[in-house]
């Protein structure tokens, strides 16, 4: 397997697991730790901080890693920072 390929199959990777994380985080309510709230609007991939998100009626994007609660799930769980996070440092 040569050089080019193997970064291909990182991107796709990275793009897989993004939109992963749209459809499993846009249109939900969110409360960020510091009391923002409101609906997801957007993901996106920022090579620094992995997963940020844009919050309807605020300007900004904030990294996934400030969710207090996430609609419909109560345990606040990391959603898919670490492997992302992984895959854009790897390649």
């Amino acid at each position: 397997m040569n050089e080019f390929f193997d970064c291909s199959k990182r991107a796709l990777n990275i793009l897989s697991e993004l939109h992963a994380s749209e459809k499993e985080l846009v249109g939900k309510g969110v409360v960020l730790s510091d009391g923002k709230a409101g609906t997801i609007e957007h993901v996106f991939v920022d090579d620094v901080h992995g997963l940020r998100i844009a919050i309807a009626g605020h300007e900004g994007r904030w990294p996934i890693a400030m969710v207090k609660q996430l609609e419909g799930d109560l345990s606040r769980r990391p959603i898919a920072k670490t492997k992302l996070r992984r895959e854009i440092h790897e390649g």
